[in-house]
């Protein structure tokens, strides 16, 4: 049974993170989904409010639609560079990338 909606599912339609908090595979979707959009995906937990067990990226990969791991990608990018713009007394502008 998913501890969300509370269905009835097959054990081939449950997944849980290492915690093994049981959820159905739309759930989880929809919980993953919420959380990319929020870009709160590198820090997402279990969905069950008393647990802070880590959900691993292999199974937000795995259940994530493909423009949510677009969305990862991007934000995961933005993450890792810094983009300052500088301008000059000559109206050019410098654009200077920095590795964080």
């Amino acid at each position: 049974m998913c501890d969300i909606c509370f269905e009835t599912f097959s054990r081939d339609e449950i997944r849980s993170s290492w915690c093994g908090h049981p959820f159905c595979i739309n759930c989880w979707n929809q919980y993953i989904h919420i959380n990319i959009d929020d870009l709160n995906c590198f820090k997402l937990r279990c969905p069950q409010p008393s647990c802070n067990a880590a959900v691993d990226q292999d199974m937000i990969h795995q259940l994530a639609s493909k423009s949510r791991k677009l969305n990862m990608i991007n934000f995961s990018f933005g993450l890792m560079w810094k983009i300052t713009v500088i301008g000059n007394r000559s109206g050019v502008l410098l654009q200077i990338v920095v590795m964080l």
